[in-house]
């Protein structure tokens, strides 16, 4: 695996991307809502930011376990670790987080359970790596940084919470590498 981004390049293109949300929200008191892994790892990097600014959030986490359309063709239990969401999102500014969007099936995933919960005013999708090779019409309203990969490749986004170290990694795509995966896009 090859280390593209660093753990002081992700903080800048973090609190870029901040920015970039803010002046989307024109207002708004926003509900964050992380993907389970490491979507909610990087939604809770932005509750930081909202607090040192002082904009007033909620906050929610989504599992797209029951919602993922290729279920059917894995072998694998899955883990479900469950929804939380706490929240009243209708009429509500809804930001999902993700740390990488390939083929979009997981952000529609997404879509669906937080459809489950209410009907937001608005949804603005922020990701981290945008890796192409999308099979859903589905694009990131903010975004970190785009990395185009041959099919052979994956990304791999670590965040210290659950990794041990901040960074972006690009590898070959081999099942040996699980530890260290975050979810299919």
């Amino acid at each position: 695996m090859r280390k593209l981004l660093k753990k002081h390049e992700i903080e800048l293109i973090v609190e870029r991307m901040f920015h970039e949300l803010v002046e989307k929200l024109d207002g708004q008191s926003p509900v964050l809502v992380g993907i389970r892994t490491r979507g909610v790892y990087l939604a809770k990097r932005f509750l930081k930011l909202f607090e040192e600014k002082e904009i007033s959030y909620d906050f929610g986490i989504v599992d797209i376990t029951f919602h993922r359309d290729d279920a059917a063709l894995s072998i694998r239990v899955p883990k479900v670790k469950g929804t939380q969401m706490n929240v009243d999102i209708n009429e509500r500014a809804v930001i999902l987080f993700d740390d990488v969007i390939h083929t979009g099936r997981t952000i529609r995933a997404a879509l669906d359970e937080i459809m489950d919960f209410g009907r937001p005013s608005k949804i603005i999708l922020a990701v981290l790596v945008d890796r192409n090779r999308r099979e859903l019409p589905i694009q990131p309203d903010i975004l970190g940084k785009f990395i185009p990969t041959r099919k052979d490749e994956r990304i791999y986004v670590k965040f210290m919470e659950c990794d041990g170290e901040d960074g972006v990694f690009i590898g070959a795509d081999d099942a040996h590498l699980s530890s260290t995966r975050g979810e299919e896009k």
